[in-house]
């Protein structure tokens, strides 16, 4: 059962992909996409968020890999957030202000 579980925990080890997505995800809910964009306006800013998320590389995320599970770091400006990654899921860590 032991190995089962290590098994599902190395294959669900959530990779860079994994990540965009979730960014993705989390920048939508953070925006609350306004019901006062009009449709357009909406898909517009749904594919910047794609690109953006897809576009993400070492220059701004960084994912230390522990094989079970991993961690992610996201760089904006002065800002790092800390993510732990398994199976397929995100937990926030930290936000760290770097001035």
């Amino acid at each position: 059962m032991t190995l089962i579980i290590i098994g599902l925990l190395w294959i669900l080890n959530p990779d860079e992909n994994d990540f965009s997505a979730y960014v993705a995800v989390r920048m939508q809910e953070k925006l609350s996409l306004s019901s006062s964009l009009n449709p357009n306006q909406n898909e517009l800013l749904l594919e910047g968020i794609e690109k953006f998320s897809k576009g993400l590389n070492n220059s701004i995320s960084h994912k230390e890999n522990y094989v079970l599970c991993s961690v992610h770091e996201l760089r904006i400006g002065n800002q790092r957030y800390r993510y732990f990654g398994i199976a397929k899921t995100f937990i926030p860590l930290d936000e760290k202000n770097s001035q």
